[in-house]
């Protein structure tokens, strides 16, 4: 009898010891994953999608074990109502706890109700307008406002001695947004607006556009247009209409010439001074980090971007909510903790405002020099901590 229970003792302790020696039950977090990436925003989609998947190869151990991120990645065309139906279906068929990407700014105007009334956080990636996060509650942006480089260039153009600009910008919903943001900083420090023209985006022919600022007489030109030819066919018109000669400075955001560009601009788009929330040269640990991590994935040769940036830092903000919430990061937990998100990033150290769920990072000013054989965008300033200077003229 008493053998029968001490070999009943012993087997049940196998058992119990068994199931301790169980790993913990799978986890598999979903994210979906609506990108651009046909379409005009093509370009900016496969940037993204990059830096995505580029950031979960590498930092997938850092989870808790036995949790695993999935993305669910989904081509919306580059069309805001393909964004909602396709949200729709993530939250509703793919059960994901939250929604990542998007590239264009409609593309965060339609997914925001489908976010509140799932309440699902999207982690914006991109979709640049200012007004996006007062769409839903349910909305966080780790990339930017086009509000936090206008207006920052604008104020500081005034305060450093250009007293009469003219703004040339393309004719659509970011255009006209730079525009607005330019001139509210330039013109509420004393700066003088005096003309602005709108170029359709199919435009490839400035000199028009050119001959019209020269006739002015401005001592700045505010640029701003789609990176591509237009740019190019942009800066050639500024060079032959002898505006450089003249003495006008160009002033743009650091999107409008990529330094992958510079090598067709030459020597036209040398003096311009910009305002980036990102430079490859700076040299902090983070940023060589990444720009390693990158070179290393697709080649020294590939194309860095601010949605690059942007999607390798909402990325580190979803590992870092499902590190601490595991399958049940979504909702208003994972809200309250993206709110209130701090990262030292490739661009510096960035946070969000917990009161507008909007990116609150560094802003270097720059001007495009020769350095050796290539012409290269040069920081010589940093404004630390920009937030959304739309929101903050704008009050809810």
């Amino acid at each position: 009898m008493i053998g029968r229970n001490r070999r009943r003792f012993v087997a049940g302790l196998c058992v119990a010891a068994g199931l301790l020696a169980r790993p913990a039950a799978a986890e598999v977090v979903r994210i979906g994953n609506i990108l651009s990436l046909t379409g005009p925003g093509a370009t900016l989609g496969q940037h993204i999608l990059q830096a995505e998947e580029l950031y979960i190869k590498l930092h997938q151990k850092d989870l808790p074990a036995g949790t695993t991120i999935e993305l669910i990645t989904r081509d919306d065309g580059s069309k805001a109502d393909n964004t909602r139906r396709l949200a729709q279906e993530l939250v509703v068929r793919d059960k994901v706890a939250m929604i990542a990407g998007i590239v264009l700014s409609p593309s965060g105007f339609s997914v925001a109700p489908v976010a509140t009334e799932a309440k699902v956080p999207v982690v914006i990636m991109n979709a640049t307008t200012g007004s996006i996060t007062r769409a839903s509650p349910y909305l966080v942006r780790f990339s930017h406002s086009n509000w936090q480089m206008a207006h920052t260039l604008g104020e500081w153009a005034a305060q450093n001695g250009f007293k009469r600009s003219y703004v040339l910008v393309a004719d659509y919903a970011a255009g006209l947004d730079m525009q607005a943001a330019f001139s509210a900083g330039f013109s509420g420090k004393g700066g003088q607006i005096i003309g602005a023209d709108h170029a359709p985006l199919t435009t490839t022919d400035f000199l028009p556009y050119m001959e019209r600022v020269k006739a002015a007489k401005p001592d700045s030109l505010f640029i701003f247009g789609v990176a591509g030819n237009g740019t190019v066919a942009m800066w050639k018109a500024y060079a032959d209409a002898g505006l450089k000669s003249q003495g006008v400075v160009a002033l743009g955001s650091g999107d409008v010439v990529p330094e992958t560009e510079l090598k067709q601009t030459g020597p036209a788009a040398e003096g311009m001074i910009s305002a980036s929330i990102y430079t490859e040269d700076l040299q902090t640990p983070a940023n060589q980090a990444f720009l390693a991590a990158f070179r290393a994935a697709y080649g020294k040769d590939t194309e860095l971007s601010f949605e690059s940036v942007g999607a390798w830092d909402g990325m580190a903000a979803i590992f870092e909510v499902v590190r601490k919430l595991g399958a049940n990061a979504t909702g208003d937990a994972a809200m309250e903790l993206f709110s209130h998100m701090r990262l030292d990033g490739p661009s510096g150290e960035v946070s969000i405002d917990p009161q507008t769920r909007d990116i609150v990072q560094p802003v270097y000013l720059g001007r495009i020099q020769k350095v050796g054989d290539a012409y290269v965008n040069v920081p010589f300033a940093t404004i630390p901590a920009v937030k959304d200077a739309w929101k903050i003229l704008n009050p809810q």
